[in-house]
């Protein structure tokens, strides 16, 4: 009997001493994966594929979005605190680039680039009205000279 409670505390003895070093390996194994957690530097990814993004503010009232479309156009667009329009940039899928500023009333007063000119298309530079009508472009049409002429 007492032969059997000596074996007892001997086994529970070498169960402890088993047990301590397990929990001390473990504790040591997570202070290290810890410790390179921390000092390691993330991994910053070489590019991001998307097809918009969208910046909000705080109040998530005023945005800016960067979006390309199903056909083509790639645009940069930013909005007031009212949610409306206050500048874009906009590229055409032929590559033709276009920025306008807008009025409070979501009428361009500002537009820079390839301008629409009905069928056509001119690149230049016009102030606008409030109610869209011209108030002032270049007085000589934005041409480029041929490379053959002298």
């Amino acid at each position: 009997m007492e032969g059997d409670i000596l074996v007892r505390i001997q086994r529970l003895e070498r169960d402890n001493r088993v047990l301590k070093y397990a929990c001390i390996t473990l504790v040591g194994l997570a202070f290290i994966t810890c410790m390179l957690a921390a000092t390691s530097t993330p991994a910053i990814p070489e590019e991001i594929v998307a097809r918009s993004f969208k910046v909000i503010g705080k109040n998530g009232l005023n945005s800016a979005i960067l979006a390309a479309t199903d056909d083509g156009y790639v645009g940069i667009f930013f909005r007031d605190p009212q949610h409306k329009m206050r500048f874009m940039t906009l590229m055409t899928p032929a590559g033709d680039t276009t920025m306008s500023f807008a009025d409070g009333a979501l009428k361009n007063r500002l537009e820079i680039g390839a301008i629409a000119q009905g069928s056509a298309k001119d690149y230049s530079l016009r102030l606008l009205h409030s109610d869209g009508s011209e108030a002032w472009k270049p007085p000589v049409r934005n041409e480029v000279a041929s490379a053959a002429s002298p």
